[in-house]
């Protein structure tokens, strides 16, 4: 059975003048393993992002995640998305996300655009 209303844990991102965090999502699609050659990123005329990406596993089951980014990317951004996959047991099964990030303050000291503090631990992902 499918859980619902699942929390994610919160994180802190240092968004500054430096960090486009358009730029990353960018980075990370283009990151994306060959099984999931079939990404797509578009700019749209409001500024937000249109998000398209399939991948494939062992198998040969797609998965297909649309959705979009918008905000400014630089107090505020939302991410919605829906995947939708084939199972184990042979159906197509959809899973709904909306992450929301807010700034919250300036980045604490030693920290510089693009880090993530996550569970009391800071990281930089790539980009």
């Amino acid at each position: 059975a499918a859980r619902q209303g699942m929390a994610m844990p919160k994180m802190q991102i240092c968004l500054d003048k430096t960090y486009d965090a358009s730029s990353s999502w960018r980075n990370q699609t283009q990151g994306l393993p060959p099984e999931c050659a079939g990404h797509d990123l578009q700019r749209r005329p409001d500024g937000s992002l249109s998000m398209h990406v399939e991948c494939k596993d062992k198998s040969g089951r797609t998965a297909v995640i649309d959705g979009s980014i918008s905000g400014d990317f630089q107090t505020s951004y939302k991410v919605d998305m829906t995947t939708t996959a084939f199972g184990d047991d042979g159906k197509q099964h959809h899973a709904h996300m909306i992450m929301t990030q807010t700034r919250v303050g300036d980045c604490a000291p030693g920290q510089k655009g693009g880090s993530v503090m996550m569970n009391g631990q800071s990281f930089t992902p790539p980009q």
